[in-house]
């Protein structure tokens, strides 16, 4: 860490370790769930999440944290489109 008066930085570093740990837990969950019902997409997607979760770790570019602000919001996005399209087709059956 630089020697930058304040906690601003500290607190900085410390949220995107959270970040990154709830990334790769969403990771290591993706990839039981696409076990559990023989899924292609959602274990590529939670191997997608694993690997960001890794390379932001070991990365302290703007790039990819940008890069891992991206995929929590796509990640996001797909599993609220499959829990909509679970309700939908529950009520169409």
């Amino acid at each position: 860490m630089s020697t930058v008066n304040g906690l601003q930085l500290e607190r900085t570093v410390l949220s995107w370790l959270r970040t990154q740990l709830v990334l790769f837990a969403i990771g290591v969950v993706l990839i039981k769930v696409s076990i559990t019902q023989d899924t292609t997409l959602i274990y590529l997607c939670g191997a997608t999440a694993m690997l960001v979760a890794v390379m932001c770790s070991l990365s302290h570019g703007k790039a990819i944290k940008f890069f891992t602000s991206i995929i929590i919001m796509l990640l996001a996005a797909a599993y609220a489109l499959t829990m909509l399209s679970e309700v939908f087709i529950g009520k169409l059956q």
